[in-house]
Parts: structure tokens; sequence; C-alpha cells
């Protein structure tokens, strides 16, 4: 595999990982937008 395909493959099941363990608990993450379709997101 492409090493920047390797990459980006990890990074998105990291943040798969992030969702999954945050899903039943909504409120311990903080979100606020900084323009049109650009999301932050902060846990507490």
């Amino acid at each position: 595999m492409h090493p920047m395909l390797t990459i980006a493959v990890r990074a998105a099941r990291k943040a798969g990982n992030v969702i999954a363990k945050h899903y039943e608990t909504p409120d311990s993450v903080e979100t606020s937008q900084k323009g049109s379709n650009d999301f932050v997101t902060k846990r507490r």
C-alpha cells in the first residue's frame, strides 16, 4: 500500500475509534464551527 494511503487509513481508523468511544456520551464532546463546513471538536 502507498505510504500516504497507509497514513490516511490509520488516521481514519483512529478517528472512528474516538467517535465510537464517545458516541454514547455526547456531552463529553464540545463542537464549534469556524466556518461553513469547517467544524472543530474538543473533548472535555
